[in-house]
């Protein structure tokens, strides 16, 4: 054989080692492309699996504030609404339990006071009347930054001759698969000790059985080492500081406005502290950061 031959023998032999390695190549390509396009349709069909939904969830901080504000008449005497949505704004709030508020009453100018709240605020707000009064309505507010799904009023037992006290209600949606019942009242600081107790047994009638997660916030005029506090303590959870008083000024001397929860695996206390604001009403507010346990 000559030369010439042996070296185009050599080049075929090349040729051919070098197509069949881009062959193993192009079928080691495609296999992967096949594979890879079935984990696509097999996770697009499926979705995320269990532990990965897992990681998905997350526990959500509520900033929740009460407060009695005196039909937002101050102690200076002036009725000023623009003062107590600047009080609440400062605590940058998702939930707002109200008491004391006015709705189109001789007293307060004929001011629809949640609606005007609602303006100042941005934030969604509801109102339950208790009484009649001058006119209008004297009553509780909720605000809230989550869409509102219920709302409702319950009245609550009456103590002697005093006015009519209550409850109001609603349910908002925290997360598609979360809800939260909110309920806001003012019990009587009038009566018997048992009538006056009669009104907080009335709440755990009707609320202190609920496993879907709920605050309790308001004026409850009840001391800690009362028989009414103790009455709600019975199936709620304190989540304030009952060392820090919330009536009075400018100085506050007496302990009567709570944020409660149940259940209480539902929920834990971040922090809680009272605001001190001796002016705009001669109440003080009461503000906590709630962890939500979100499904």
């Amino acid at each position: 054989m000559s030369t010439l031959q042996n070296d185009r023998l050599i080049c075929r032999g090349v040729k051919y080692m070098v197509r069949k390695q881009i062959m193993t190549a192009k079928n080691i390509y495609l296999t992967a492309l096949r594979w890879s396009s079935l984990l696509v349709a097999i996770f697009f069909f499926v979705g995320l699996s269990p532990a990965e939904e897992n990681t998905q969830k997350s526990d959500l901080d509520l900033r929740v504030l009460c407060y009695n504000v005196h039909h937002c008449e101050g102690m200076d005497d002036k009725i000023d609404i623009d003062r107590i949505a600047s009080v609440i704004l400062s605590q940058k709030p998702d939930v707002v339990f109200l008491q004391e508020i006015d709705n189109k009453t001789t007293r307060t100018g004929q001011v629809d006071q949640a609606k005007e709240l609602e303006r100042l605020t941005k934030l969604t707000t509801i109102f339950g009347k208790t009484i009649d009064y001058q006119g209008g309505e004297y009553g509780l507010a909720i605000m809230t930054r989550f869409p509102v799904l219920e709302k409702g009023m319950s009245f609550l037992p009456l103590c002697e001759d005093h006015e009519q006290r209550g409850v109001l209600r609603a349910v908002v949606e925290v997360s598609p698969t979360q809800k939260l019942v909110l309920l806001c009242t003012h019990l009587s600081h009038i009566g018997t000790p048992e009538k006056r107790v009669a009104q907080a047994q009335k709440i755990n009638e009707l609320f202190g059985k609920n496993e879907t997660p709920t605050i309790l916030a308001g004026d409850f005029n009840a001391e800690p080492d009362s028989e009414v506090y103790q009455a709600i303590a019975e199936k709620w959870v304190n989540a304030t500081d009952n060392e820090q008083k919330t009536l009075g000024v400018p100085v506050p001397s007496s302990k009567i406005d709570y944020i409660f929860y149940r259940p209480d695996a539902s929920f834990s206390l971040v922090e809680t502290k009272v605001i001190i604001e001796p002016v705009a009403s001669d109440h003080h507010p009461v503000f906590s950061i709630l962890r939500l346990n979100v499904k």
